[in-house]
């Protein structure tokens, strides 16, 4: 008789990033329309005029609940984010435990000064790399998954 066999996944480790952008921040951003001419906003709704900007922040707000975005800083990129994810799951004890390194992305790495995607070397091997481990036996590899929706 076949036994199931199951993988089971008992931790996961994050980094929320240090950079906040509220949703009043876009008060003071310029928006443009689809003709590429910048969007004018009133401080109040006139006859033949936009919604002021304030409602259409709120409005966002309400529908996705979102109150405010994180940003990595420029000196990161998505394995150097993963790292620190990773040194948060152990948070201090041997990483040489770890069995697997499942590195989940959609863009590969790309930092503020090359645009392009780095998919080669992988980021899970890329963050085997930067924790420093040495053990052959650590398997990384990359989930590329597409858009995240």
């Amino acid at each position: 008789m076949l036994k199931n066999l199951y993988t089971v996944i008992r931790k996961t480790g994050g980094y929320i990033p240090t950079v906040r952008v509220s949703n009043s921040d876009f008060l003071k951003g310029e928006f443009y329309g689809s003709d590429g001419k910048k969007v004018k906003y009133t401080s109040g709704p006139k006859e033949g005029q936009e919604k002021p900007i304030e409602e259409i922040v709120q409005t966002f707000e309400k529908i996705t609940g979102i109150k405010e975005r994180r940003y990595v800083t420029d000196d990161l990129n998505a394995s150097d984010i993963g790292t620190l994810a990773v040194k948060e799951f152990f948070n201090g004890s041997d990483i040489e435990n770890l069995k697997y390194i499942i590195f989940a992305h959609n863009f590969g790495d790309i930092s503020a000064e090359n645009k392009r995607s780095e998919f080669v070397p992988s980021l899970g091997a890329r963050v085997k790399l930067n924790l420093g481990i040495e053990d052959p036996n650590v398997i990384a590899y990359d989930l590329p998954f597409g858009c995240p929706g």
